[in-house]
């Protein structure tokens, strides 16, 4: 079988997405973890991207690069096996996910740039430890700079829920779609974004945890909570 390498960050939902579309595919693929700023070159090689925006994850087949998670699993939808993920009610649910992670983003960027723990998980390059303080500070000001993560913490938090009310007022059966799709997928995302999932499939250090997490908004949703947990119980593969 072709050699298949998906690039990404393995905590992001944007990633996330990817991983799930290609294991629930029984899609064969290795999973490289990029390093933000400093890997980007090489990336930028290997993806045949010299110019514009570069950002994870990034399937690179024998065929060329498919970036976009959305669009890796619309390729996985066309080569692997198992049931169409990408159904229409994508279109709706998608600038709603949208909205809230990158705000989310906005949150999570600032929590690291707080936490010192935070910031020597996030930096995997071999150095000393008195250098990973600055070296991940540099890293989210540059992903902060590429992004425009910026909102106030309220007006984050705000854009959060609003999305997280729309998927409570939008789960019929257990579903966004009457069965379990992509959709399903970006909105447990959302959800990731005030209490990550257990280790089993997105295995997180103790700071970067924390970084993630929402109590309050954890607390306000502990249903959606509750309904993403059994959403990875019934339908999520252990990642390859």
């Amino acid at each position: 079988m072709p050699k298949v390498t998906l690039v990404g960050l393995h905590y992001s939902p944007w990633t996330q997405r990817a991983q799930w579309a290609l294991d629930h595919h029984r899609i064969g693929y290795t999973f490289e973890h990029y390093i933000p700023v400093v890997g980007e070159l090489l990336l930028r090689a290997r993806a045949r991207k010299p110019t514009g925006r570069l950002s994870v994850p990034i399937l690179l087949t024998p065929h060329g690069a498919v970036s976009d998670s959305i669009r890796i699993a619309r390729h996985a939808d066309s080569i692997g096996s198992g049931s169409k993920l990408y159904v229409d009610a994508v279109e709706r649910w998608l600038p709603i996910a949208e909205s809230a992670l990158d705000a989310a983003r906005a949150l999570v960027l600032r929590a690291v740039e707080a936490s010192p723990l935070a910031q020597e998980e996030s930096v995997s390059l071999p150095m000393p430890r008195a250098l990973k303080g600055p070296t991940a500070r540099f890293g989210t000001m540059m992903l902060r700079r590429k992004y425009g993560a910026r909102y106030p913490e309220q007006e984050a938090e705000e854009r959060i829920a609003e999305a997280l009310d729309a998927l409570r007022a939008g789960l019929v059966g257990g579903y966004l779609a009457g069965d379990f799709s992509l959709a399903d997928i970006v909105m447990s995302g959302v959800v990731q974004a005030i209490k990550p999932v257990d280790d089993r499939y997105i295995p997180l250090q103790p700071g970067t945890r924390e970084a993630w997490t929402r109590p309050r908004l954890a607390e306000r949703y502990a249903d959606l909570v509750a309904w993403r947990d059994q959403l990875f119980e019934q339908h999520r593969r252990q990642p390859s």
